[in-house]
């Protein structure tokens, strides 16, 4: 029976294939799709990237540097990102990582 918005027809629908036995219809399950998939390229990815705004990197010995943006990845984490030695900006490299970063610090929020 095939289920219509007017009325329940008996009659086999066009297209149907009499002698395929009804235990091997396809089906396709979300779920099961969902669960076999794999990350094949691994490690975290970035998802978004923001503007540094008015936040400053400070470090040991007092100098700051403006966060040029914030990289915020697939885990959640995030953190800001400065200007490079060389002058470039690379998103995957945190200012948290170097060793004489102390804090950041927004700079419309000091007296």
């Amino acid at each position: 029976m095939v289920n219509t918005t007017r009325n329940i027809r008996t009659e086999v629908p066009k297209g149907v294939i009499e002698d395929v036995p009804a235990d091997t219809t396809h089906r396709v399950q979300t779920s099961e799709i969902y669960e076999v998939m794999e990350d094949l390229d691994g490690g975290d990815e970035i998802v978004h990237v923001l503007p540094g705004g008015d936040w400053f990197a400070e470090f040991a010995d007092g100098h700051r540097e403006p966060l040029v943006l914030w990289t915020v990845m697939d885990d959640g984490t995030v953190y800001g990102v400065v200007v490079g030695e060389d002058g470039s900006v690379n998103a995957n490299e945190s200012v948290v990582d170097r060793q004489d970063f102390e804090k950041y610090i927004n700079n419309s929020k000091e007296g």
